[in-house]
Parts: C-alpha cells; structure tokens; sequence
C-alpha cells in the first residue's frame, strides 16, 4: 500500500488529536500488544487511534513507511488476537498478530494472577490442553519448563503458548497495576510506584524467571519516565539472568540523538549506564561469563554515540548483525527467532551512524523493509529512523506520517516520543502546515510535562 499516494491530511490531523490523548499511553512489554479500550473510553480520538492502528497492523509497508501497529506494555500476556481487544481490569492486555516477523512475535502471555495458599501456575496451550503446576523456566533460548501436578515435566515452544496465568504475589500484582495505571492516564507518580513494588517483589520471589519478568516491568516503567540509563542498568540485570530473556522486547535500546538529557535523565546515570554497558561489550568476556547477545547488543547501543567506544560498539554490531543460537541450541525454534530479532535490531542500530551521512533513497526503502521483519512492538525505534531518513531525502509527507505513528504508538517510551513529536512538527511546518505544527507542540509541551 503506497501511504504517500493516500490523502493523509485528516489521518495527520487525528494523530495529532489522538497524541494529545496518549502522551505515555502505550509502551513497549514482553510480547506484542494493543492500545486498552480503557484508553479509548475515556476520549473518542483515542478510540479512533486504537481502531486505525489495528486496522493496519497487518498492511505491507511501501518504500516509504513502516506498517503501523501499537505496542502497550504488559510483559503480561501472550494472546494472540487480531482485534484491539483487552479486558478492564488494567493488568490483562490482548496482542496483535504481528504477520511474518522474523522472531515470531506471535505469542502467548504472561498474565498476573493473585497466589492463593497453594501456588499453582495455570499454562493454557493453543491445541486446548491446560496443565497446572508450576514453571520453572521461560526463556527465548529452549521455551517454557512446566512441571505438572501430577509429577511430570513439560518443555513447550513460546509459539505453542496460548496463555499462561502466572501466580504472583500481592507487590508484583500491585506494581503491574500501578504500571497499567500510569500508562493509560500519563502519570508518573504511578510508574514511580510501580517500580517501588515490582522492586520489592523481585527481592522476594525466589523464581528466576519472575525476577526476570518483575524487572523487565521495572525497565518498562523507567522507560516511561524518561530514564533511559536507569532501565538499560535494570535490563542488565536480565542479561545476567538469560542471554536469550524471553523478555527481549523490553530492551531499551537507543534511537533518538542523545546529546541533552532529557527528563528523568542525569549525568551520574548516564556514566554509570556507560561504564557498566563497556563491561558487557565484549563477547564473552562479561560479567555473566558467556557468549551474551542480549547484553552485548545493549552496550553496543548506550556506547554508539561514545568517543571512546564507538569503534567497538561498532564491530559487535556487526558481529550480532549475524547472530547464531549456540551450537547445541541451533534446532530450537525459539532460540532461532531470538538471535533473528537480535541481528535485525543490531542491523537498525547501525542506521543510526547511517542517518547521518544522507542516506539514498534505495537504503531507506531497505530500512523499511527490514523494519517489517521485526516483531510489532519492537519496530518504533527502527521506524524512527527510517523517518528521519525520509526527512533527509525531503519526503516530508513520510516523514511526517512516520515520525507521528512512532510518536503516538511508542510514547510510552518517553524519550523516543517526545523526540519523534518534535520532528514531526518540523515536517508538519515544512509542508506548509503551520497550524497542525503548532498544534501539535503546544499539545505535547503539556502533555509530556504533566508526565514529569
């Protein structure tokens, strides 16, 4: 579908409605997700912005733009479903079919549940059988571990997962709740709570795998905040609990320029992000001691813009651009979609060095075709540059229809957002547009200040 040839006049003009109502509404989670109708309850352009971007999640991108879909944080649940559907209780969000992407983002979900007195986990699988018992392990690199009541041991690919309903205990049920909260109403007193008790709950649960998740939350919630080198210090901590997290879809990995600080942002984080990320740049030589693509991917992006790292940010994204599972790891379907979605992100974040040396039109045609190879809620940061790309090569009307869906579908990634909503107000001007521009910084000046 060639966006460019449509009128996109009143589509703009409905995104810039609909951002105004999102500021941090939508964000990235653990697996593939949709706007909450929530959202959409409370304001009509809300609901028209869920709709659309449902509507397009499954759309070929042209040459000229990446296919929209939305993105909203649960680390929660892995549904699959076509609709933008969810239920109201803040916690359970239902997830987009996200097409052929390569890491095969078409999943199950985690999905909180209260602990009773006997901690039973409930995993529900596509073919309709339900087990009871417990998880023991969910990871991208062998799937999820289940021991059944009855004794026995069950090893199921992610893909095979309908949904699993996690038992959680009252500071983890809490801090998600507190996560979902401040996503749909913008606010950070809650997403400072959320991280308060998801903390607390990661301290007290002694399962690998929900430390992992309690944590990916944590990052999510730092995100949203506009913290971005406190999260990449918390995904860290994954990193040394799985190369291969399941959780990959929460790494916060950089997109926009980053030479002022943003809010949330301060220079000891950002030294402290920095020195920790050079620690985990090498190979192997880390401090989980293995071969670690996750880790090593986000040293290489926190270090890209680094004077004196620069040079080997580089060379690993250029390794992970190739990434293989490990040797007795190279039959496991799960293990295989996660190197994909790393060596395709590791491919993206190279764009960023490549925007700024006025890339042709054929490359950024190709970046968009990557971009569609990525899971949906892994593909703002990407889009973001194939945007700035088109805005290099003067196609103002993508870039202004990119940076808008990136702003507006990724904005609980607070940083990205506001840096994308700028620079669609500048191609909004550019096209003559001054009135839409206006509109749309003075709307998003209160709105991401009343997230602070």
């Amino acid at each position: 579908m060639d966006w460019t040839s449509r009128s996109i006049a009143s589509r703009r003009a409905g995104r810039i409605a609909a951002l105004s109502l999102l500021a941090v509404g939508l964000g990235n989670g653990a697996f593939a997700q949709t706007p909450p109708p929530d959202v959409a309850a409370q304001n009509p352009f809300a609901a028209r912005a869920a709709q659309e971007a449902a509507r397009r999640v499954n759309l070929t991108p042209d040459a000229n733009s990446v296919g929209s879909a939305s993105s909203v944080n649960g680390g929660v649940r892995i549904n699959p479903a076509k609709s933008a559907s969810s239920a109201n209780d803040g916690v359970r969000v239902d997830s987009v079919d996200s097409g052929d992407s390569a890491s095969g983002a078409n999943r199950g979900a985690l999905e909180p549940v209260a602990s009773g007195a006997n901690r039973v986990d409930v995993l529900r699988l596509k073919g309709g059988e339900t087990l009871s018992g417990t998880v023991s392990r969910i990871s991208g690199n062998g799937g999820l571990t289940f021991k059944t009541t009855d004794g026995a041991t069950r090893t199921v690919p992610l893909d095979e997962i309908e949904r699993l309903e996690a038992s959680v205990d009252a500071d983890f049920a809490r801090g998600v709740e507190a996560f979902e909260l401040g996503r749909k109403l913008g606010d950070a007193t809650e997403f400072r709570r959320a991280v308060a008790l998801l903390q607390a709950a990661r301290k007290t649960d002694e399962r690998r795998w929900a430390k992992e998740w309690a944590t990916a939350k944590v990052v999510d919630a730092l995100v949203a905040l506009g913290r971005d080198d406190d999260a990449a210090a918390q995904f860290f901590l994954i990193c040394r609990l799985d190369p291969y997290s399941a959780f990959l879809p929460s790494i916060p990995l950089r997109w926009a320029p980053r030479a002022a600080f943003g809010a949330g942002e301060s220079p000891d984080a950002r030294r402290q992000a920095e020195d920790e990320a050079a620690r985990w740049l090498p190979a192997t030589k880390n401090p989980s001691g293995v071969a670690n693509p996750l880790g090593r991917l986000l040293a290489a992006s926190v270090l890209l813009d680094s004077a004196r790292y620069k040079k080997d940010a580089v060379e690993a994204l250029r390794d992970l651009a190739v990434c293989e599972p490990p040797e007795d790891a190279r039959s496991d379907a799960d293990a295989v979609r996660t190197c994909r979605t790393v060596a395709l992100l590791a491919t993206a974040q190279r764009w960023r060095l490549e925007t700024l040396t006025n890339p042709t039109a054929e490359t950024v045609d190709r970046w968009a075709e990557t971009t569609a190879l990525l899971p949906v809620e892994l593909r703002w940061g990407p889009a973001f540059l194939v945007a700035t790309g088109n805005e290099s090569l003067g196609r103002d009307d993508a870039a202004a229809d990119g940076f808008l869906r990136v702003a507006l579908l990724s904005a609980a990634n607070r940083n990205l957002a506001e840096r994308a909503t700028a620079r669609a107000a500048s191609a909004l001007e550019r096209l003559g547009r001054r009135d839409e521009a206006e509109t749309l910084r003075r709307d998003a000046e209160r709105l991401f200040a009343a997230g602070r």
